[in-house]
């Protein structure tokens, strides 16, 4: 995956920093705090992905790259999502919340991609499928919007 980085500024008078008693350094933010951490939370979440702890930013299995990019663009219709991505020993990982509250799980493990709604597996598929696995996201995203609208009629 190619991920662009962003600089900006955040907090009242830039970056503090001061040397701890180990001559490590430590990153202080000044009276805004919570504004900045709002602004670095936003910029994070607009970002699309964020990778768990000890996840190097780099996927082993390549169909993974484009899984996480159809299913990206299917998605683009019910507004952002962000993608969490982790890995173990085994298989590799992205989940998501979509826009009705429903959790999704997508696990590559070898060549196979099991598909996990609010953590029940319900499809495997090839990972090789990439646009097949987006759009069975998006059939029931569809699916979830016409329930919710004719729940308001």
């Amino acid at each position: 995956m190619r991920f662009r980085y962003k600089v900006f500024a955040v907090g009242d008078d830039g970056a503090k920093y001061f040397d701890g008693p180990y001559g490590n350094k430590e990153h202080i933010l000044g009276s805004d705090a919570e504004d900045a951490l709002a602004r670095i939370k936003n910029e994070v979440l607009a970002g699309g992905v964020i990778f768990k702890d000890g996840h190097p930013q780099r996927v082993r299995n390549r169909e993974m790259i484009g899984i996480y990019e159809e299913v990206r663009n299917h998605l683009s219709a019910w507004g952002k999502v962000t993608f969490i991505c982790s890995r173990d020993a085994d298989a590799e990982r992205l989940k998501f919340v979509d826009s009705f509250g429903h959790d999704w799980t997508i696990d590559v493990e070898r060549e196979n991609a099991t598909i996990a709604l609010d953590e029940v597996p319900f499809a495997v598929l090839p990972s090789s499928e990439d646009v097949e696995i987006a759009e069975v996201i998006a059939n029931h995203l569809l699916e979830f919007e016409i329930a919710s609208c004719t729940k308001m009629d």
